[in-house]
């Protein structure tokens, strides 16, 4: 099976990561220096604000990709696998948990009772549950129950849901390191 991760080299990932990082970062910065004397004058990260973002994303996937192509950064990864198979469920249960279970006023109505460390907290504990529960699902299904539906509905055809008794549980092959 081929190699999951970019087929580049190391190299070009940590030229594009220093470049993405670089302009991205520094965009930031100049702006953050800009906005802090509160002065009615414009600011250049009104202009460079969405190219800095997406360059600070693209140094993101650069650093993915380099550690994609060692054992160790690959071991790392490993548990994330099941979460980008089934994304999409994934993304539903988060949304589901939060504005549905921990934030309406039928559910836990936390809505407004903790500041921005306490929220990270609580976002950070949702992404881990999700995660965990990706994972224990792989274990017995091919895919997630959204991506069964939309695979089913685009090829109007139901697709096979439970995973086959001899299908190892791993989610997907690691990459041989063989080639890099």
């Amino acid at each position: 099976m081929a190699d999951r991760s970019g087929g580049r080299s190391s190299r070009f990932y940590i030229g594009l990561a220093i470049a993405a990082y670089g302009f991205g970062l520094t965009a930031r910065a100049v702006g953050v220096a800009e906005m802090l004397p509160f002065l009615p004058t414009p600011k250049t990260i009104w202009i460079t604000e969405e190219a800095a973002r997406i360059a600070v994303s693209v140094g993101h996937v650069a650093l993915v990709n380099l550690a994609m192509k060692s054992v160790a950064g690959t071991r790392l990864l490993q548990p994330l696998r099941a979460v980008g198979r089934m994304a999409f469920s994934v993304y539903f249960l988060e949304q589901i948990i939060g504005l549905h279970i921990l934030f309406a006023p039928y559910g836990f109505d936390l809505w407004g009772r903790y500041g921005y460390a306490a929220q990270f907290a609580i976002a950070t504990g949702v992404i881990v549950v999700s995660a965990i529960a990706a994972n224990l699902w792989a274990r017995w299904f091919a895919m997630g129950p959204l991506e069964w539906a939309w695979r089913s509905l685009a090829y109007w055809q139901r697709q096979p849901f439970r995973r086959r008794a001899h299908t190892a549980p791993e989610v997907l092959p690691g990459p041989t390191l063989a080639a890099a």
